[in-house]
């Protein structure tokens, strides 16, 4: 009998601390529910202010470029750029002008006599190997190689 007594007690305390057991799970959910409420208003109020604060700030920055158009418009803009680029094309022009070669230029026309005649040497060149005659150009006279000077300067030493 004592055991029955005994086990019947033990029966009763185990239904108690389950009954506990369920009560503190109950109110641990409730709890964490809460929680997890509190922080999903916190977070959506975070959200809400920084959404206020963006809006203002886009507020503040209209109305400056308000402000600044004010001032100008597109035909004041552009009347300022066609400034720049003649100022630009002027300063190109003087550019252009101190660039200019001051002394004596060539003619076009002995430019390609030259030509002529260095394309006519180096032919000889290539041909006779040692002939290269003396050129008139442009009222100057040059030698364009003094290969014969130099065969004739061989000989001479090969002699002594």
């Amino acid at each position: 009998m004592q055991k029955n007594i005994f086990q019947e007690k033990i029966k009763k305390l185990q239904k108690f601390v389950y009954k506990e057991k369920k009560n503190y799970e109950s109110q641990m959910t409730r709890i964490a529910n809460q929680i997890m409420n509190l922080e999903t208003m916190r977070m959506k109020l975070e959200e809400a202010t920084i959404d206020m604060e963006s809006l203002n700030a886009q507020k503040q920055a209209t109305k400056q470029l308000k402000k600044i158009y004010k001032k100008t418009n597109v035909d004041k803009i552009e009347d300022e750029l066609d400034d720049v680029r003649e100022t630009m094309a002027n300063a190109d022009d003087i550019s252009n002008a101190l660039a200019q070669n001051l002394g004596e230029e060539l003619d076009g026309d002995e430019l390609d006599d030259e030509l002529a005649a260095l394309e006519d040497e180096e032919m000889d060149k290539q041909m006779l190997g040692s002939v290269i005659p003396k050129t008139k150009v442009g009222g100057r006279t040059t030698v364009k190689a003094k290969k014969v000077e130099e065969e004739e300067d061989d000989e001479l030493k090969a002699l002594q």
